[in-house]
């Protein structure tokens, strides 16, 4: 951890992926260890908006909260000047705009890549019902939406491929995965 923290220097990182991958939860262990501010966009846009994300959906609709969290991100990577973990919202990292602005500030993007199967027996027991999963119930529709945004999640610098759910396991090949990347100069590769 202390050489990963050294070759990170004040590099920030974002997390990108689809609804119930674990970004959150693998961001807040990462940048406790890591000794880095977290920032979760869709909690400080709720925040912000005090209302959960469903109910910005419910009452201003999907575009207003796209929005919000494209002008949220752009804000946040823009003033940045301390080392983040940003986890983004599953829709964050389609818009052209936040992925330019992460590439421009030269963040780390790591794309954490979840089975499928895994991420639908997730949503199905979330207590947090999120406002996609209600339109794409069906792990047949959850995976056209993945397949389309995958063609941008793609973008990231790095692809994690998790295939289980122990945390261990996965903070193991995340701090594996930057560390190789860090040590190659920061070329794009998949793990």
């Amino acid at each position: 951890i202390s050489e990963l923290k050294r070759l990170l220097k004040k590099q920030s990182i974002v997390i990108v992926g689809f609804m119930g991958s674990g970004k959150s939860t693998l961001g807040r262990k990462i940048s406790t260890q890591l000794s880095m501010t977290f920032v979760d966009t869709d909690k400080e846009i709720e925040k912000q908006e005090n209302l959960s994300i469903k109910k910005i959906f419910e009452s201003r609709g999907e575009k207003y909260f796209r929005k919000r969290e494209e002008e949220y991100i752009l804000q946040l990577v823009q003033k940045n000047t301390e080392s983040l973990l940003i986890s983004l919202g599953g829709g964050s990292f389609i818009n052209d705009n936040v992925r330019w602005a992460i590439k421009e500030k030269k963040i780390i993007s790591l794309w954490l890549n979840v089975d499928i199967k895994l991420i639908f027996k997730r949503l199905q027991n979330s207590k947090e019902k999120r406002p996609l999963a209600q339109e794409f119930d069906t792990e047949e529709k959850l995976n056209s939406l993945l397949k389309k945004r995958s063609i941008f999640y793609k973008d990231a610098d790095i692809e994690l491929k998790v295939q289980e759910h122990k945390m261990h396991s996965i903070l193991s090949l995340t701090y594996n995965t930057l560390y190789k990347y860090l040590e190659n100069k920061n070329e794009k590769d998949q793990y």
